[in-house]
Parts: C-alpha cells; sequence; structure tokens
C-alpha cells in the first residue's frame, strides 16, 4: 500500500485548499494507478471528480462507486472494482478532468 500512496502523493495534486484530505490525478496518472492497485490487489470503492479552474480544482459532483456483493470475493470484487473505475475514466468527457479516489484499506 506504501507504493500505492507514494503514487498518489507523487504524482496527484492536493486538495487541502478545498477542504479535502486527499490527493486528484489527472486521467493518465489515474489510469497508471490502475495499473499500481491490480498488482497491490487494492479495490476502489469509489472517487469523485474535480475540475481545474484558473489553476484551482473543484468539485464536479460526478462520482463512481463500487459495492462489494455479498458473494463476491474480495479478488473478484478487487477486479471488478479497478475495471469499473476504468471504463467510468475512459469515458469521462472533460479532458481536463482530475480524479480523487477511495480505496479499501
Amino acid at each position: 500500500m506504501d507504493n500505492v500512496k507514494n503514487y498518489i502523493v507523487t504524482n496527484g495534486v492536493s486538495l487541502e485548499s478545498v477542504g479535502v484530505n486527499n490527493y486528484a490525478l489527472s486521467k493518465t496518472s489515474a489510469l497508471h494507478l490502475l495499473d499500481i492497485l491490480a498488482e497491490q490487489k487494492v479495490a476502489v470503492l469509489g472517487g469523485d471528480v474535480y475540475i481545474s479552474k484558473n489553476n484551482q480544482l473543484s468539485l464536479t459532483y460526478d462520482n463512481w462507486y463500487s459495492d462489494k456483493d455479498s458473494s463476491e470475493s474480495d479478488e473478484s470484487f478487487c477486479i471488478r472494482s479497478i475495471a469499473e473505475t476504468e471504463k467510468y475514466i475512459k469515458n469521462y468527457s472533460n479532458t481536463d478532468a482530475f480524479f480523487a479516489f477511495t480505496l479499501d484499506q
């Protein structure tokens, strides 16, 4: 999990200026993070989308989430949650979007 946190902090933009204790990643960095999450077997619970305006990130109120099914294994949920996140990010139309993740720890 340390690799994941290091990647997010190194490649992300702090959201402290908008009162959130998290980092947001560009589309390219967010998609790369998914590869790291798959390797580390870390599920994505969901996330929020931010847009850069005047060098400031602001919340779009767009978001996604994945819930674990009661009969689903941890590994299956991890794979599905990453696939759902990848689809959401790839299909998000605004190229200036940044994505903040909520991860299963």
